[in-house]
């Protein structure tokens, strides 16, 4: 049989070995984390465990905090964003909104009026600046 052959056996396990090194030296995470998120996290999963939860983001007004709102806002997930700028916060909690309206539509056509009033208090902004004082 080919196994009893040392050549196939080091052939194999040198194979093995280099499949094992590009796999670790293209990932730029823990192996493990990155397969498990490939393998077990799934959208829908991500949905279950977010979704009615209320999170509170700081820096949401742009950058990570932003994009995290906009994430969180397509699972479900009623928000409290603070950040700096009102303006910018407010523009997050609008494409925050409209992402969670799409979302809600997917699950219920009914009750549509409903929605769009609740959306409102799902995602409120709390404008946070520490650098200014209130003499100003």
């Amino acid at each position: 049989m080919m196994l009893n052959n040392p050549f196939v056996v080091a052939a194999t396990a040198t194979a093995a070995v280099s499949v094992a090194a590009l796999f670790i030296a293209n990932v730029d995470c823990n192996p493990t984390l990155y397969l498990y998120d490939r393998l077990v996290v799934t959208e829908k999963r991500l949905q279950d465990h977010f979704h009615g939860k209320r999170i509170w983001i700081t820096g949401a007004s742009s950058g990570l905090g932003a994009e995290l709102a906009k994430q969180l806002a397509s699972m479900g997930v009623e928000l409290i964003l603070s950040g700096r700028s009102v303006h910018k916060l407010e523009i997050v909690a609008s494409e925050c909104r409209t992402l969670r309206c799409r979302q809600e539509r997917k699950q219920d056509n009914n009750n549509q009026q409903q929605q769009q009033e609740d959306e409102f208090t799902k995602i409120m902004t709390l404008p946070l600046d520490m650098a200014c004082s209130q003499e100003e």
